[in-house]
């Protein structure tokens, strides 16, 4: 594939005019139900998943005991099995369509979470985290692209990820944690799976609520819907 650059109008307008263009596509971008609920959805996951890999090899050192290279191993193993989430869950949402991807995956990651704080440090518990523990990393790719790309014309399209993108690692990815932080050092450790289980369950409630971009494969209809800003 190759990207054609043809002259874009308007290039010769004031600076002015530019920027009010510019605030015109965000203000419609933000009036796309699937663009504002992804800044919402999105700013949750990353919470939570900032939250377990800020505090997830802290929780497995100080309250599972385990020694650094046994953390550092289970991190790493955890980390290769992400490598199937990040391929497979934008795979999956192709066949049983984007909203109940975006709900069953984030389910999993919470639920991930929350079986650690409520259960605590057992070989189960290990063993979700390895398999689930990067989940919560690799279905913002569904919120950060895919619903929004597909939920605007072309022209929205980047306005629409920026956006999602930056509140979501401003206030998930920097604020959250720190917020978190405060709770741990308040409440213990354990708060933070907490946290950020729910975090991710709301996530996965809000999401019922995204406008299906994409019939699913095995629907009878098989042609994606127009992409619509209504």
């Amino acid at each position: 594939h190759f990207l054609r650059h043809d002259a874009v109008p308007g290039d010769d307008v004031d600076a002015s005019a530019g920027f009010r263009e510019r605030m015109a596509d965000t203000v419609s971008a933000l009036l796309v139900r699937n663009v504002w609920l992804s800044v919402v959805v999105c700013t949750l996951t990353l919470s939570g998943m900032w939250m377990g890999y800020t505090f997830g090899p802290l929780y497995w050192v100080q309250i599972g005991n385990l020694s650094t290279e046994k953390m550092g191993s289970l991190a790493s193993t955890s980390g290769l099995v992400q490598l199937v989430w990040v391929v497979g869950i934008p795979i999956a949402s192709n066949y049983i369509g984007r909203r109940p991807a975006a709900i069953l995956f984030l389910g999993l990651a919470a639920s991930q979470m929350l079986s650690l704080y409520f259960v605590g440090p057992t070989t189960t518990t290990t063993v979700l985290y390895v398999l689930l523990g990067g989940v919560a990393g690799s279905v913002t790719t569904l919120f950060m692209a895919i619903l929004p790309v597909e939920s605007v014309p072309p022209r929205l399209a980047a306005t629409s990820s920026s956006l999602i993108m930056g509140t979501g690692e401003i206030v998930g990815g920097a604020i959250a944690p720190m917020v978190a932080g405060a709770y741990a050092d308040q409440l213990g450790l354990p708060v933070v799976l907490l946290i950020g289980g729910v975090c991710l369950a709301i996530g996965a409630v809000i999401s019922v609520f995204f406008k299906e971009t994409r019939v699913p494969r095995h629907a009878k209809l098989t042609m994606p819907l127009t992409p619509s800003i209504k």
